[in-house]
């Protein structure tokens, strides 16, 4: 490691920048190897920089340090596209409901960034207690969206959450009306109400750099 005092140091190809309060951290060498990114980048490789400002309080006989060996980048991507097949989603775990606490009905809630031009769609995967069909196998039921129909987030605001409700469809209910249960078919019979249920949510966008983000969401399990 050399130094040029109050200028800059390279150490392993890392470039670091002394000021007298002031440490900067500048990653300028890095790549980042994906699989995903191959397909875009044929070498394999893409570059990035990570800047950490460090600040020693003024204190002009200590300065501090991060441990180059010791640090790690992990890195996520996720796939936002038009088609539930292939945009990123949320699924939750399976949930079971209480003993005689049976549901037959389901409403969510959910805030979350939705710009212009995008879409949140939610699913339910419900089981019913006397179905010994593996759940895993059981076909997602779309939920409709009820309220925040036409409710769309400012662009310019990343913090702009709206409230989305979702509700089970009537055609998905006995009879086709809303007071009627949820009625789904499996390889071992048709069923109405669930003991068990399942939470799909779909981020759609056209494009990834308006892609909806999800805050937060409550289910209901109704009887």
């Amino acid at each position: 490691m050399t130094r040029e005092r109050g200028r800059v140091c390279v150490w392993g190809g890392v470039v670091l920048s002394y000021a007298t309060s002031e440490a900067l951290l500048l990653l300028r060498t890095c790549a980042l190897s994906l699989e995903n990114a191959c397909n875009a980048d044929p070498a394999g490789v893409k570059a990035f920089t990570i800047d950490v400002a460090m600040s020693n309080g003024s204190n002009v006989t200590s300065t501090p340090f991060i441990d180059i060996e010791a640090s790690k980048l992990i890195a996520y991507q996720y796939k936002i596209t038009n088609d539930s097949d292939t945009t990123a989603k949320y699924i939750s775990k399976k949930i079971e409901l209480a003993e005689d606490l049976d549901a037959e009905d389901f409403n969510l809630i959910l805030s979350a960034y939705r710009p212009a031009g995008t879409d949140i769609k939610v699913y339910i995967k419900a089981q019913n207690q006397y179905d010994f069909d593996d759940f895993d196998r059981l076909s997602w039921t779309e939920l409709e969206k009820f309220e925040g129909v036409g409710s769309y987030s400012t662009i310019s605001n990343l913090s702009d959450y709206r409230e989305f409700k979702y509700r089970i469809k009537d055609v998905n209910k006995t009879g086709g009306v809303v007071s009627g249960p949820l009625t789904y078919t499996s390889q071992s019979g048709v069923f109405e109400g669930f003991k068990r249920f399942q939470i799909r949510i779909d981020l759609l966008s056209p494009n990834i750099h308006n892609a909806p983000t999800l805050k937060d969401y409550r289910g209901l399990a109704l009887t």
